[in-house]
C-alpha cells in the first residue's frame, strides 16, 4: 500500500513539474508576442524606427549587438507564428531535463547561432528571430538520447527525429535566408549536448581509471 502511494505521489510530482515547465515555455513565447506587438505599434507611430534594427547585420560593428537581441524580435506576426509552436514543444522537452540545463543549453545555442550568422550570413540583414533556438533544441534533443542512453531520452530523440528532421533542409541557403543562423543553432545544440553529457562522462571515466590504478598500486605495495 505504501509502495503504491509512493508511486502515485511520484507520478503526481512528475506531472506537476512537467506542467510547470510547459507553462514557463508558454510564458516565454508569450513574451516574444508582446515584444512583436510593441514593435508593430511603435513602427506605426514612428515608421523610421523598428525593433528590427536590433537584428544581426553580418560583419558589421553594429551587427554584433544583434547577437544579443536578434532572437527576441521577428519580422512580423507570421514569422513569429512559424516559430512559436516548435519553440514551445522542443523547448519544453529540453526543460524536462531541468530548468538550469534549459538555460545553459539555450545560452550556448544563442551564442553559437548569433556568431555564425554574424560571420557567415549571406543576406545583408537584419537577421531576426528565434529560429536558431528551434534548430538548436532539435540538435540537442537528437543527440541526447545517444549521449545519455536512458529509455526516456532515447524515445524523445527518436520521436523528435521522426517529427522534425524534415526541417533540416532549411538550414541550406535559400533566397534571402542564408541558413547560417539555422545551421549555427543546430551546431550549438549538438555542442551543448557534447559539453554537458559526453565530456563529463569522459572525465569521470578518466578519474575512475586513475583512482583504480592508484588503488591497485597501493594494494601491490602496501608498505610503500
Amino acid at each position: 500500500m505504501n509502495l503504491a502511494k509512493h508511486f502515485t505521489s511520484s507520478a503526481r510530482q512528475t506531472t506537476a513539474q512537467a506542467l510547470g515547465h510547459f507553462r514557463v515555455m508558454v510564458m516565454l513565447v508569450a513574451a516574444l508576442w508582446f515584444i512583436e506587438i510593441a514593435d508593430q505599434v511603435w513602427t506605426r507611430s514612428s515608421p523610421t524606427h523598428s525593433f528590427d534594427d536590433l537584428g544581426i547585420r553580418p560583419r558589421t560593428l553594429w551587427g554584433i549587438v544583434g547577437i544579443l537581441f536578434a532572437p527576441f524580435v521577428h519580422s512580423g506576426f507570421g514569422h513569429l507564428a512559424n516559430n512559436s509552436l516548435p519553440l514551445i514543444l522542443l523547448g519544453w522537452l529540453v526543460m524536462l531535463g531541468g530548468r538550469l540545463l534549459f538555460f545553459k543549453v539555450s545560452g550556448l545555442i544563442l551564442l553559437v547561432a548569433g556568431v555564425a550568422t554574424w560571420l557567415f550570413g549571406t543576406a545583408p540583414g537584419p537577421h531576426l528571430g528565434a529560429s536558431g533556438l528551434v534548430y538548436g533544441y532539435l540538435g540537442f534533443l537528437l543527440v541526447r538520447g545517444f549521449l545519455e542512453p536512458s529509455v526516456r531520452w532515447v524515445v524523445v530523440s527518436v520521436a523528435v527525429g521522426v517529427l522534425y528532421t524534415g526541417i533540416l533542409g532549411t538550414m541550406l541557403p535559400a533566397g534571402q535566408v542564408s541558413g547560417a543562423g539555422h545551421l549555427g543553432g543546430f551546431v550549438g545544440g549538438v555542442l551543448s549536448g557534447w559539453l554537458l553529457f559526453y565530456l563529463p562522462k569522459g572525465r569521470a571515466g578518466r578519474l575512475a581509471s586513475a583512482t583504480a590504478g592508484s588503488d591497485a598500486g597501493v594494494s601491490r605495495n602496501p608498505q610503500g
